[in-house]
């Protein structure tokens, strides 16, 4: 796994980014928007993006939700074009893949408050996902930095 690429993604995830990836050695690319880098238990990096143009081989031709291999992503490109998370195509940060095994995680917008249970609800989530983000934060900057570090024989 590229640490080049890991960090691009986290960079694009955290500030809400588009981006550009060349996946599997196609030489089609993808343009997505990140919204959550994890890990899995057994260590396989992964994102979910939702696509909005691109390659696919399921011919789909609106926007889908995509999971991709870190370890099969051959580029990254950052564009200058920010995104609004997806919560009204499912994007849900509370979801159990994301709670123990967080690298990244986009920013849900900021509602008004207006008292009404779905806004403070929508706060909350928003609140304990950035509460996750940070207490998790120091973990993976540590590990980051550990690996850019280790000699190479």
């Amino acid at each position: 796994m590229d640490t080049n690429i890991l960090r691009l993604l986290c960079d694009a995830t955290n500030n809400n980014l588009r981006i550009i990836v060349r996946y599997e050695n196609q030489t089609s690319i993808r343009v997505l928007e990140p919204h959550v880098i994890y890990s899995e238990d057994d260590g396989t990096l992964l994102a979910d993006c939702y696509q909005v143009r691109g390659h696919t081989r399921e011919m789909q031709t609106n926007g889908f939700w995509k999971t991709l291999q870190l370890n099969k992503i051959n580029s990254v490109f950052i564009l200058n074009k920010k995104f609004i998370a997806r919560t009204n195509q499912g994007f849900s940060p509370n979801q159990p893949k994301y709670l123990n095994n967080l690298i990244a995680m986009t920013r849900l917008p900021i509602l008004p408050n207006t008292g009404s249970p779905q806004t403070t609800n929508q706060t909350s989530l928003f609140t304990q996902a950035r509460k996750l983000w940070w207490d998790l934060g120091s973990r993976i900057d540590r590990v980051l930095s550990d690996r850019d570090w280790t000699p190479k024989n």
